[in-house]
C-alpha cells in the first residue's frame, strides 16, 4: 500500500472484494485490502478507500463488495450490514445506485462529512 500511495499519489483507491458466485458467504473481513494495515496505509498517505455496492448486470449481488451490496442494504433492510461495515473497515467513499438512501443512513447514523473534512 505505502509503495502504490508514493508511486501513484492518488487521492482515492477503488478496492474490490470479490464474491465470484451468488450463494458465497458474505466477507466477515473485508478481505487484505480492509484490513488494519491497509487502513492504516490510507491514513498515512491522505487516500480515500473507495468500496463499489452497486450490483453489476448478470453477477452476484454485491460481486465487488464480498456479498455486502445495494441489495443487502436496502432489499433485505440491512445498511448497517453494508455501509455501517464497510465504514468501520476504512471506506470514505460508497459508489451505489441508491444514494438517496445512502446518503440519509450516512446522516442518520453521523458519518456523512462533507468532502475535505474526511480523513
Amino acid at each position: 500500500m505505502a509503495k502504490v500511495t508514493a508511486a501513484f499519489g492518488a487521492p482515492a483507491a477503488e478496492l474490490i472484494v470479490w464474491q465470484r458466485e451468488a450463494g458465497q458467504p458474505i466477507t466477515e473481513a473485508g478481505g487484505p485490502l480492509f484490513s488494519a494495515e491497509a487502513q492504516a496505509a490510507a491514513v498515512k498517505g491522505g487516500w480515500h478507500m473507495w468500496i463499489n455496492t452497486y450490483p453489476i448486470t448478470d453477477r452476484p449481488e454485491g460481486m465487488v463488495a464480498g456479498g455486502r451490496g445495494d441489495g443487502l442494504a436496502f432489499a433485505a433492510g440491512r445498511p448497517d450490514d453494508v455501509y455501517g461495515f464497510w465504514i468501520n473497515h476504512g471506506a470514505t467513499i460508497v459508489q451505489t445506485d441508491e444514494p438517496r438512501a445512502l446518503i440519509e443512513w450516512l446522516e442518520a447514523n453521523g458519518h456523512r462529512l462533507p468532502y475535505g473534512l474526511t480523513q
